[in-house]
């Protein structure tokens, strides 16, 4: 078996798969913009697990970060249970 090498620029040695990157990233305040709600109702539907009727989160130190497909998602769910 001959084993074929693949040159790979050092961005995406580095990072992988750049389009993983080019998703939308939000704060707090952003995704409460987003949705048109004060800030602490965001905190309220935060979890670090997915679950239905919570908006998927990951804390980075102590700030909250959101993507905006997961917020995208809570709509959907939302949608589907009323």
């Amino acid at each position: 078996m001959v084993k074929k090498y693949v040159k790979i620029s050092k961005s995406k040695k580095k990072y992988g798969n750049l389009s993983e990157f080019s998703r939308k990233i939000l704060t707090i305040d952003q995704a409460a913009e987003l949705l048109q709600v004060c800030s602490k109702t965001i905190y309220g539907y935060l979890s670090e697990k997915r679950e239905p009727g919570k908006i998927y989160a990951k804390k980075i130190g102590r700030i909250w970060r959101i993507q905006e497909e997961d917020i995208i998602r809570f709509l959907s769910e939302e949608k589907k249970e009323s």
